[in-house]
């Protein structure tokens, strides 16, 4: 039998191994952790959200490079943060462009669009141009028509679809084989050069321009619709929308919103939500890319 040896003596906790060890730890923890709050304190502030405005042709001067422009620096101001101002070669370049953005976006476009954006829930509506938008089918010189029906067959100037005023057409011919033949016209000073130079039959117009051009025959006015609506889309702040449309609301009783309207040839502007374009989105229906998403 082996003799037991005596007691183990025991280790003081000074004496233990691990103490050197657990302390050198703490003191490593304490260390990152004040340097981790030296860096929080002395780290330069996060820069804000670039938002980018995209702007549909074939709205005016608010289209154009200058008037988008204008806006997109308003709406900066107004929201303390960077717009960039985007616009496309056309309106369908801009609907299939508009449908694949992501991040912090701004919309202006006509109320069909602004309804379909509304309904996926990508975008929320906040303010409009103020009034409404009429448009009127009309007849070149010389060529009276009495009915929309004897606008079959025959050639009619317009904006490129899918823009409002063409699909209003459309629409009122279900039948393809009764439709007549759509030539597109940038805008409303392409679309007279075409009447009066005979090359077509009929165009449509806005409603508001018929005072300056006597010469036209008035078909059929169409339903009118509000006027082209601003959306942001989720990613932008709540009071960062606000801002905005508190600064266009108030646009008329500030000297750099007067300027604003002025340049933009708008009377003003106007809240909006998704029931102010609510139904509009139907005419979108049975078109490519209106059924998208």
């Amino acid at each position: 039998m082996q003799r037991r040896s005596g007691p183990r003596a025991l280790r003081s906790p000074a004496a233990s191994p691990e103490r050197p060890r657990v302390r050198s730890q703490a003191v490593a923890r304490a260390a990152a952790l004040a340097l981790a709050v030296s860096l929080a304190f002395h780290a330069p502030a996060p820069q804000a959200q670039s938002v980018e405005l995209w702007v549909q042709p074939g709205l005016g001067p608010v289209s154009e490079p200058g008037g988008a422009a204008r806006l997109a620096t308003y709406l900066a101001d107004a929201g303390g943060v960077p717009v960039r101002e985007r616009t496309s070669r056309n309106v369908l370049a801009h609907w299939r462009a508009t449908g694949e953005l992501d991040g912090a976006v701004l919309i202006l476009d006509e109320a069909h669009f602004v309804d379909a954006r509304a309904r996926d829930g990508a975008h929320v509506p906040f303010a409009r141009i103020a009034g409404l938008v009429g448009h009127s089918v009309v007849s070149a010189p010389g060529i009276l028509l009495l009915d929309v029906d004897e606008l079959e067959g025959r050639t009619i100037a317009a904006p490129p679809a899918p823009a409002l005023a063409t699909l209003r057409v459309i629409a009122l011919f279900p039948d393809p084989l009764r439709r007549p033949r759509l030539r597109d016209a940038r805008d409303l000073d392409a679309i007279v050069a075409l009447l009066r130079a005979g090359r077509v039959d009929a165009a449509v117009v806005p409603s508001e321009a018929l005072g300056d051009l006597p010469e036209l025959n008035a078909v059929l006015d169409a339903e009118l619709a509000p006027g082209p609506g601003l959306t942001a889309s989720a990613a932008i702040p709540s009071p960062v929308r606000e801002a905005m449309r508190d600064a266009l609301l108030g646009a008329a009783s500030r000297p750099r919103g007067r300027a604003l309207l002025e340049a933009l040839g708008v009377d003003g502007f106007e809240t909006a939500d998704a029931e102010t374009y609510d139904g509009f989105a139907v005419l979108l229906r049975g078109t490519w890319p209106g059924d998208r998403r």
